[in-house]
């Protein structure tokens, strides 16, 4: 009777390992890519710690295409501003990479997946671009008449948003025009403000340099 339970749990047992193996040899190793890099600040030099990096990701479900993409995975940057990312091979539109940081402009960097799937996307330089504030504030301290006139602009202004300055003239008339605002600029960069003021029929044209400086506001008057 012993010897008769010990030849079914050795049948039993060798089945066992035989499907074990079986399981194995059919199972397929994951393929990954890695996607990585470095954030620099170009004004300040330096590299930049702590950006939040959100990786995400347009998937192709059902073979249909889905443009939203959505987050698969999330890291801060190190002390020396690089991240990494490891992923798997999936069935995937393209790579978005978003990246974050108080008193920085926010960027975005769209990814091919065929650049990630020839390992072309490691070690990447991102320039992250430091935000300071210029208050502008005008006013006409000398009227002459009803169509006293001043155009006003920054003529190179690399940065875009809503609450940023930007190249585009501003126009103001009249013997008590006055004018306010804060706007965003690069940090640590020469701006170009200038102006042209009409008075009278005579027209008088004015320049000036202002240096920004990084996560700071600086304030400008234009009296004329």
């Amino acid at each position: 009777m012993n010897h008769r339970l010990y030849k079914a749990f050795s049948i039993v047992l060798g089945l066992l390992l035989v499907n074990l193996l079986l399981f194995t040899a059919c199972k397929k190793d994951t393929t990954t890519y890695e996607i990585s890099g470095q954030i620099y600040d170009p004004q300040l030099k330096i590299n930049v710690s702590n950006v939040h990096v959100s990786l995400k990701a347009s998937k192709i479900q059902s073979g249909v295409y889905n443009p939203s993409y959505i987050e698969i995975q999330s890291i801060n940057t190190t002390s020396d501003g690089t991240y990494s990312f490891t992923v798997e091979h999936e069935n995937v539109a393209g790579y978005r990479l978003d990246f974050t940081k108080e008193k920085y402009f926010e960027s975005s960097l769209d990814i091919k997946t065929v650049d990630v799937q020839n390992n072309g996307n490691t070690g990447m330089r991102l320039d992250f671009i430091p935000i300071a504030e210029i208050k502008l504030i005008v006013k006409n301290t000398s009227p002459q008449a009803s169509n006293d006139k001043i155009q006003f602009r920054f003529s190179n202004v690399s940065v875009k948003g809503k609450d940023c300055w930007t190249n585009t003239p501003i126009i103001g008339v009249g013997p008590n025009y006055t004018y306010s605002k804060t706007g965003q600029v690069t940090g640590n960069k020469k701006l170009f403000l200038e102006w042209t003021v009409t008075k009278n029929g005579n027209q008088h044209i004015y320049k000036d340099t202002i240096e920004s400086e990084a996560f700071k506001m600086i304030s400008y008057n234009i009296n004329y």
